[in-house]
């Protein structure tokens, strides 16, 4: 899964998954950060789903440990804020999910945003309840607090800024919000989560002997069904764009993934994987494209792509003009080649062109320069060395013709209808001649 690092007003933030029109932010417990267990979990299967996720350090946590600004509801309200407005320029559909305190911070901050669905796990919903348990627990008297401002704990600091502060900022949540809590979980009392649920209506779920804290692999295979479960409230008309088929997440769109420029494919060409992230696509589909070749893979419409196929570009292939195979412009450095020579590593055989409604199987590998014309069909596991012509099915290793799939009248046909490009209503009108063969209709 792709992610990008950058920073939001000087907070470091991680952004996971192509650009899409659903973004989630995720915000971390306490003595967490923007890229724990919880937190990779969640993103993982949110881009499954359709989102963008954006997760980020609260103060003193994560990358921000030496700060001095200490992680208090002000500060991270103020925080939150940063956050919710540079996601603003990204979409206006936002969902949340927070964990422990990190729920409470969200609620206070968005309470008078625009939040589309909300997930918490294990959160604090009443600060005010929390603090005075650890006063009671740690026999921390509010004269004391308030004479001493800080006062040390061995779970944290109590401090009387913080207390005041939640004294005159009571969360007020009517979003809608599913719940996980442990029903041993300590820092919030039974009582205290469900009437907070009744208030606010949410959705609740409870794991039975299970603490604040989710770790153990039995409390984190729990999460996960219960984070696919509820993940699934995406806008449809977005997730359609990605997801063909309803909880098919193994089938993508492919050209909704594509961010590389180099990259370019049709409308309605799919590609399914039962074993990575489809959405990867690029990572881990498209090997050794470099942009110093500026070579480009360009994919028709309506091509169907199975798992695991491969397209292997210029930088794979050392130069056979060498009386070496080894790659010494690649290392210039070691032997004091001149670096702007680095691309006479190997030899550039340009561009990989797959026509509209071609078929490559699984795991089947397309090397660079290779083009593909229309309606071909590429047998699993073939290594395609060669061009290969319109309508032509291929197979094995270099890959070889097989046979032709209609005759030549029928191939000359196709080719000029051009179906491919037909507005969409002429396309669905006429699919009982496509789908019976009968070339004469169309």
């Amino acid at each position: 899964m792709g992610r990008q690092i950058l920073t939001i007003e000087n907070i470091p933030a991680v952004l996971w998954g192509p650009k899409r029109d659903n973004l989630l932010i995720a915000v971390h417990g306490n003595q967490s950060h923007k890229t724990d267990v919880v937190i990779s979990l969640v993103a993982e299967l949110a881009v499954e789903r359709g989102y963008q996720v954006l997760s980020f350090d609260l103060p003193e946590h994560g990358e921000r440990k030496d700060e001095n600004r200490i992680c208090d509801a002000k500060n991270c309200v103020e925080d939150l804020k940063k956050i919710i407005q540079y996601i603003r320029t990204l979409s206006d559909n936002i969902s949340l999910f927070g964990c422990s305190i990190g729920a409470y911070f969200s609620m206070l901050a968005y309470q008078d945003e625009s939040i589309e669905k909300a997930l918490f796990l294990s959160p604090i919903v009443d600060m005010k309840r929390l603090i005075e348990n650890m006063m009671e627990w740690f026999e921390v008297s509010k004269e004391r607090l308030e004479r001493e401002g800080e006062v040390a704990t061995p779970i944290n600091n109590l401090y009387w800024h913080y207390y005041q502060y939640v004294l005159q900022h009571q969360v007020k949540w009517h979003k809608p919000t599913a719940i996980l809590y442990g029903s041993k979980d300590e820092l919030t009392e039974y009582e205290v989560i469900n009437d907070f649920v009744e208030k606010s209506n949410a959705s609740l779920t409870i794991l039975e002997n299970s603490e604040h804290f989710f770790h153990s692999a039995e409390q984190l295979a729990f999460l996960r069904g219960w984070l696919c479960q509820n993940l699934e409230y995406v806008r449809m008309d977005t997730y359609k764009k990605i997801y063909p088929r309803t909880n098919d997440f193994q089938t993508i769109y492919l050209q909704s993934v594509i961010e590389n420029p180099n990259i370019s494919v049709g409308e309605y060409t799919i590609y399914n994987d039962f074993v990575s992230d489809p959405t990867q696509f690029e990572k881990n589909n498209v090997l050794y494209h470099y942009p110093i070749n500026n070579d480009r893979l360009i994919i028709g419409k309506f091509c169907s792509i199975a798992c695991g196929s491969k397209f292997i570009f210029t930088s794979a292939n050392h130069t056979l003009d060498s009386l070496s195979t080894y790659t010494f412009p690649l290392f210039y450095e070691e032997w004091e080649l001149d670096k702007k020579d680095v691309a006479s590593a190997w030899d550039n055989r340009g561009d990989i062109v797959i026509g509209n409604d071609v078929w490559i199987g699984y795991e089947a590998v397309i090397l660079s320069g290779v083009h593909i014309g229309d309606g071909a069909i590429i047998g699993a596991r073939a290594v395609v060395t060669k061009d290969v012509p319109p309508y032509t099915i291929v197979g094995g290793v270099p890959a070889k013709e097989i046979c032709k799939r209609f005759n030549e009248s029928t191939i000359a046909k196709l080719e000029e209808s051009k179906w491919w490009d037909w507005p969409f209503e002429k396309i669905q009108k006429k699919l009982p001649a496509i789908q019976e063969g009968k070339i004469q209709e169309l």
